[in-house]
């Protein structure tokens, strides 16, 4: 069978089918009443990102799967499922294996009426053909980074002596010429770098995982003292190979693979490992280094650009995690952040800059005075049914819980709320007493580093 590739389905007016022959009281009903309020009651469109749009979504792709598959079957078409023709669909994307060309064509032309019932198109621009042998670009890619990463293309253990067990790690990662490779293999691939980004960095997790593992696992073993600089050099290329391509394309899901990269390297740090492998001050600092000027360059590199948030909060964290030596300046944190604390205050923005800024209170006196102020007006300006806002009421207990921050604006804030408000101060005092000893909050304040706490409710991808 040849392959063709259809991609990216574009949703336009989704929720009109759900609206004939339904009770007023039923699941149906209901759920259009949803998905208009989380539109400003608008029947057009739907919001992207909620589960529930997939929700209505995948309801309405299924029942154009089924539309399909009648049309097919019956006059003129003929096609017989798993005989002429087969079709996945992926989401939005669909597979489909055919025997003729001709079959092709009626598959095409039935979709298309079938997704136009539903105000819905084929972006003919992702359409591909695949002949047999049927294998993707990506695919192609992938095998090719698998064996660029090949356990022994990364490191040796060399034995120099069989008799006093004395074995050598031996580097062989070379990050100037694995990037070049890696260029080689997009190009001859013809994919985008963030087309398998995501694939290469969950293979340099898992190879970093193993490496450390059998680096402490020789040490245990071996009398040898020889290894460690090639080790150690080992981590300062992997560190370089990922932020070099990370650079390249950052988006969320590729920043929160590269947080968990760097918290598998700052965990050799803690005392256990750190003693197996044997590292000095000096070691260490080589590394945290490396990890702070490659953060500093890609922050420089985007801060002008249409960088998310959530990626400079995320690799806010990871600097937080370095402690010591590396807190940035507070010139250089109000030009990196301070968008963040002024114009786009979110729940994830604001305990992670208050989390930062916690490390060190005298240099960040300035941008914790803004900070809470500007907290206080955002809990102003969203007044009108503030107990039905999941951000709010969440917020309102972290802030509540954080022991850096004064009773009077833990009071200010609990006075947002209007079955508290009308409270007598010492009521509020004692609610205030009550989460903390209850430690009713959902950050936890006494992590010193609140790396290990994001990577514990690290994303998750639905699909």
């Amino acid at each position: 069978m040849n392959f063709c590739f259809l991609h990216n389905l574009i949703i336009f007016y989704i929720l009109d089918f759900i609206k004939s022959n339904i009770d007023k009281w039923d699941f149906w009903s209901e759920f259009d009443i949803l998905m208009q309020k989380m539109n400003y009651n608008e029947t057009n469109w739907i919001v992207i990102w909620p589960e529930f749009s997939r929700i209505c979504a995948e309801i309405i792709l299924q029942r154009i799967d089924k539309d399909l598959f009648l049309k097919l079957k019956t006059e003129p078409n003929n096609l017989k499922l798993k005989k002429n023709y087969q079709i996945f669909r992926y989401v939005d994307d669909y597979f489909v294996f055919f025997n003729k060309d001709e079959d092709l064509d009626k598959i095409e032309k039935e979709l298309k009426y079938c997704l136009l019932d539903y105000n819905l198109h084929i972006n003919n621009n992702k359409r591909k053909i695949y002949e047999k042998p049927i294998i993707t670009e990506i695919s192609i890619a992938k095998e090719k980074i698998k064996s660029l990463f090949d356990e022994d293309k990364l490191y040796k253990i060399k034995v120099l002596n069989e008799d006093t067990w004395e074995e050598l790690f031996q580097n062989n990662t070379n990050s100037k010429s694995i990037i070049n490779e890696f260029k080689i293999i997009v190009k001859e691939s013809w994919v985008k770098y963030s087309d398998i980004l995501n694939y290469f960095l969950v293979v340099i997790e898992k190879n970093l995982n193993q490496t450390i593992n059998k680096y402490i696992w020789l040490n245990e073993i071996s009398k040898s003292d020889k290894s460690k600089d090639n080790f150690i050099t080992f981590i300062i290329n992997i560190l370089d190979i990922i932020f070099f391509f990370y650079s390249t394309s950052p988006k969320v899901s590729f920043t929160i693979k590269v947080t968990i990269i760097i918290n598998i390297i700052l965990a050799i740090f803690k005392k256990k490992k750190k003693e197996l492998i044997k590292l000095t001050i000096t070691d260490i600092d080589l590394i945290k280094k490396r990890i702070f000027d490659w953060i500093l360059q890609i922050l420089d590199k985007h801060n002008n650009e249409n960088f998310k948030e959530i990626d400079s909060i995320y690799l806010l964290n990871i600097l937080q995690a370095l402690w010591d030596n590396y807190l940035l300046d507070k010139e250089k944190f109000i030009f990196l952040f301070k968008k963040f604390y002024w114009e786009s205050l979110t729940y994830f923005s604001i305990i992670s800059i208050l989390y930062y800024i916690w490390s060190d209170t005298k240099k960040y006196v300035d941008v914790k005075k803004d900070l809470l102020k500007n907290i206080i007006k955002k809990f102003a300006k969203e007044q009108e049914n503030i107990q039905q806002k999941t951000e709010l009421v969440l917020l309102m207990f972290d802030l509540i819980n954080c022991s850096y921050l004064d009773p009077d604006f833990k009071i200010k804030i609990i006075n947002n709320f209007p079955w508290i408000k009308m409270k007598p101060i010492t009521e509020k005092q004692e609610i205030i007493k009550y989460i903390n000893e209850n430690n009713l909050s959902f950050t936890n304040w006494k992590s010193k580093n609140k790396l290990d706490y994001i990577i514990k409710k690290k994303k998750i991808d639905v699909y």
